[in-house]
């Protein structure tokens, strides 16, 4: 059979990541259903299709892997959850500071006593004075991570790490005798990010940080959310792309030294390795080391090289080793792209010697190849992830394979400089040797930096993936290839000629949907679990009504303000002090551009005032931001409400799940739009509103869901488009 791992790795991955989606008894129906195939392939054939027989095994392993995992570790270790625990547990690595709040990772020693074993992160207020190693012993509550939030318990589950626990009481620390192997990497990882802040401090050492061991903590929300709003937070994440610039830097370095042949690579594989170990083992650099390990064996042993062999054996393994990360976005993400600069870099080779033969010299032509390299990597990572990241973030940005263009080039140049660096700033003897490459680092990543943000000026470049627009796109695509394959296949146009095709048809849909779409308002009721946050934008004007929420609202907030306001947020409204409208208030002060924060007089968050010096503290206001917008708000013992009427398309925002409606003007109960929390109002005709948005689960909100009942939590926020006089529509994101 032809690339055997890669039909068994993505058989068995795509099995399991489907397992994890569905009611936990399929796993019987999967592996019942695999069986009767495979006898039934047997049995009927004489000589069954060996892609068949293996793609079945595939599935039984599968199968067999997630009842063992859920029922030998997930369950048991979830069960692990309670309040007041007394916890004795090590220290695995270095804190991580967000928010204010500290993050320690941990690994379980004792419960209660009792002997048990499992990961869990410890959230404090304060650093405890403790190095890795160290044994912790403190009471506090233990929670299973993103319980409460179906997402976020699906991206915990895809760490490893299924705990969390907080305490407000004393933490004991116990010092460690000897230091285990554990200490010596977070050792080198924290003396690096010293000596690289010290010597960059700002975005710009945090983003050198950033990109060579994936810790985001020394860098700004801002710079964070324009990095995400470019399609580049994946630089972040140290993977494929940062091991493969290490061991192309490795095996020149040795091949220059004089280490050639199989020496050199088993000195590569240890490098991989070590280059693992450095970075502490990150899910998504595992499996691109072992795809490297696997090619370097094969060349040792003389064996044919299959780059799709390779990638399924990767998936495989890593999966094996972590079984969750099946469903998880990064793995979907990681493994197309480097299906797509497989496939791609095959097809174009032909091309690029054509290419590359007109460039002469020893400078000119590797450096040609590097761009002609970069831009295909860029474009075949970019078209292949499309479908995934059109279905998990609800849009498709054209901004993203410009910016992967651009910044992929500069970001090679970053980690190897910034690698070296590092290094030889780890002794005084060295120290001075680290010159010249912080010289340059400040210089790349400065330019870097302007870069992103020219580029997050179009990030607004988008075809929303549910919508109108997003289906022509489609459409067009869909025709074009069907032309090719009907009746341009015989002439002398190519693929790449149908791809830079498909390309314009998505630019001018994006361009076409922006024109069309600027003269809109839009209403985005946010999904942010129990709590309100309704931003309502314009062109560039914008206001925010209500900034709360559950657990990771401020992101949420902060992402959806970076996404949609090109010059921050003209207005924001914080209507109680309460989490549920003010949690994530203080987050959005400090890292958005906010012009006038409102707030009641009788009810005001004191965390506000400190972070916003001229707040408004009034209990009702009128605002007008374009004409035809006006938007009132009221706040006072009974209600908590505010009327928007945008150019004729009203809605009535309820703060508060409880209102004295009878105290409102009776214009605003007569509002297109009823927007509010947690559960419908009682006292209200819900049948007289065109559209209701709720921000909570359909279960909280009673009886059957009728058809102008819209919830967020499990959905998405809802973004309501309004062409004014009451004429709008809803769409998903």
């Amino acid at each position: 059979m032809p690339r055997p791992f890669a039909v068994i790795g993505f058989s068995f991955v795509f099995v399991l990541g489907v397992l994890f989606s569905v009611p936990g008894w399929a796993f019987v129906f999967f592996a019942v259903f695999a069986v009767a195939v495979f006898a039934a392939t047997v049995l009927i054939k004489r000589r069954p299709e060996p892609v068949m027989l293996w793609s079945m095994l595939s599935v039984l392993a599968a199968c067999a892997v997630y009842a063992a995992f859920m029922y030998g570790e997930y369950y048991p270790t979830v069960r692990l959850a309670g309040k007041d625990m007394q916890i004795e547990a090590r220290i695995t690595d270095d804190p991580q500071e967000k928010n204010g709040k500290y993050y320690y990772p941990l690994r379980l020693i004792s419960l209660n006593g009792e002997n048990k074993r499992a990961k869990l992160i410890l959230s404090c207020d304060d650093p405890v004075n403790a190095d890795v190693g160290d044994r912790l012993s403190f009471c506090g509550d233990v929670y299973v991570r993103g319980a409460d939030n179906d997402d976020l318990e699906d991206y915990y589950r895809s760490t490893g790490v299924y705990l969390k626990a907080h305490t407000f009481t004393e933490i004991n620390v116990t010092a460690a005798k000897h230091r285990n192997i554990v200490y010596y990497p977070a050792l080198f990882r924290r003396t690096v990010r010293e000596n690289i802040m010290s010597a960059m401090p700002g975005d710009r050492g945090g983003m050198i940080i950033a990109m060579l061991f994936g810790d985001t903590s020394f860098l700004s929300d801002h710079v964070k959310g324009i990095f995400r709003n470019v399609g580049l937070s994946h630089l972040f994440s140290v993977s494929g792309l940062h091991i493969s610039i290490w061991a192309v830097a490795v095996a020149e370095l040795l091949r220059r030294i004089g280490f050639r042949g199989k020496a050199s690579h088993w000195l590569s594989i240890i490098f991989a390795l070590l280059f693992m170990t450095v970075t502490g083992y990150s899910y998504s650099c595992v499996r691109a080391g072992i795809m490297i390990i696997i090619m370097l064996i094969g060349e040792i042993l003389d064996a044919p090289y299959d780059p799709y062999n390779s990638l399924g054996a990767a998936v495989l393994i890593s999966t094996l080793i972590r079984p969750f990360s099946a469903s998880s976005v990064s793995l979907q993400l990681s493994a197309l792209s480097a299906l797509g600069i497989i496939f791609v870099s095959e097809r174009m080779s032909g091309f690029n010697k054509t290419v590359l033969s007109k460039f002469k010299g020893r400078v000119v032509r590797p450096v040609a190849a590097f761009f002609i390299g970069t831009v295909e990597a860029a474009f075949a990572s970019v078209s292949f992830t499309l479908p995934v990241t059109s279905a998990y973030f609800g849009k498709i940005t054209l901004v993203s394979p410009v910016s992967n263009l651009v910044m992929l080039t500069v970001s090679s140049a970053v980690m190897t400089l910034g690698g070296i660096a590092g290094i030889l700033s780890l002794t005084k003897f060295t120290a001075f040797l680290a010159v010249p490459p912080v010289f340059i680092l400040k210089f790349l990543s400065g330019i870097s930096l302007k870069l992103i943000n020219w580029l997050d000026g179009y990030r607004t470049l988008f075809i929303t993936a549910n919508g109108a627009e997003f289906k022509i796109c489609l459409a067009g695509i869909f025709i074009l290839i069907a032309a090719y394959l009907l009746i341009l296949r015989k002439t002398k146009i190519r693929v790449r000629t149908l791809a830079a095709a498909c390309a314009v048809v998505i630019a001018v849909t994006a361009a076409t949907s922006q024109i069309l779409d600027s003269d809109n308002t839009k209403i985005i009721v946010l999904d942010v679990g129990n709590g309100s946050a309704v931003l309502v934008t314009k062109g560039e004007r914008s206001l925010l009504l209500g900034c709360g929420g559950g657990y990771g609202s401020e992101n949420k907030i902060i992402n959806a303000l970076g996404l949609y306001c090109k010059n921050g947020l003209d207005v924001m409204i914080v209507p109680d002090e309460t989490d549920t409208e003010s949690g994530a208030s203080v987050p959005v002060v400090r890292n958005v551009s906010v012009r006038e924060v409102i707030a009641p007089e009788l009810s005001v968050n004191k965390d506000i005032v400190s972070a916003y010096s001229d707040l408004n503290m009034t209990d009702c206001a009128g605002i007008t931001l374009w004409k035809g917008m006006n938007c009132e708000y009221l706040y006072d013992e009974d209600n908590c409400c505010a009327y928007l009427n945008a150019e004729g398309t009203t809605a009535l925002i309820m703060f508060k799940p409880v209102c004295d409606t009878d105290k409102l003007p009776s214009e605003w109960l007569t509002a297109d739009i009823l927007i509010c929390r947690k559960r419908l109002p009682e006292n209200i005709d819900i049948g007289s509103f065109k559209l209701v948005a709720v921000s909570s689960d359909i279960a909280d909100v009673g009886g059957e869901r009728t058809k102008n009942i819209a919830v967020t939590a499990g959905t998405g926020d809802i973004v309501i488009n309004s062409a004014g006089n009451s004429v709008f529509n809803i769409s998903r994101k």
